[in-house]
């Protein structure tokens, strides 16, 4: 739940918006592991969107 997410990056003192982590995320992944984390591209150029709880699972707890 994206509100839960941002209460937690909150918590945490990070006071990044969850699209600029994801942004963030993106950029720290390349070719064939986007999908390992669960990322699915859908048109956007260089860009792609977070499945439901990816971010939480995989980005937020590395960055």
């Amino acid at each position: 739940n994206v509100s839960e997410q941002q209460a937690a990056l909150l918590r945490r003192g990070d006071t990044r918006t969850l699209s600029e982590v994801v942004e963030h995320f993106e950029d720290s992944l390349e070719g064939e592991s986007r999908a390992v984390y669960g990322f699915e591209g859908i048109g956007r150029p260089l860009g792609l969107v977070v499945r439901e709880n990816s971010l939480w699972k995989f980005g937020v707890n590395n960055l």
